[in-house]
This record gives C-alpha cells, sequence and structure tokens, in this order.
C-alpha cells in the first residue's frame, strides 16, 4: 500500500518516525511514557491518526518541538 500517511486512518511507527524525524527508541520512550497512544491490530502496533494529532498538539503547547503540523 502506497497511501500517503495524511490519507491514512491509522498510522505505523514507520510513519511516524518519519513525519516526526525521530528515531524508533524515541517513538519508544513516548509511547512508554503515555504521552502517545497505541493500538494493535494483530502484531502491528498502530497510532489512530487523531491520537497523533493529540499528540502533536500537545508537543506544540508544551514547546516540545515544531516537527509537528497540521498539514502532515
Amino acid at each position: 500500500m502506497n497511501q500517503a500517511a495524511s490519507d491514512k486512518v491509522f498510522l505505523s511507527l514507520t510513519d511516524v518516525i518519519d513525519q516526526l524525524g525521530v528515531g524508533r527508541s524515541t517513538i519508544y520512550r513516548e509511547i512508554a511514557a503515555g504521552r502517545l497512544r497505541t493500538c494493535k491490530l494483530g502484531s502491528r502496533t498502530l497510532i489512530h491518526r487523531t491520537d497523533f494529532d493529540d499528540y502533536c498538539a500537545s508537543l506544540a503547547n508544551t514547546g516540545g518541538g515544531s516537527h509537528c503540523s497540521a498539514s502532515l
């Protein structure tokens, strides 16, 4: 599937890593800390688009970074 990440309802960890420009361990740290919600589909870990958008908004609100944008 070659669907643009902005069109997906669920994002893979790779999608999130690519969009944020951070490493896999950073994403796992955010998940473990409860700041980024995930769901499982079989063995896949996915992030709902709205959870990703909420996470990005929380970064913008706390000054945590400017990597996220509503246009993603």
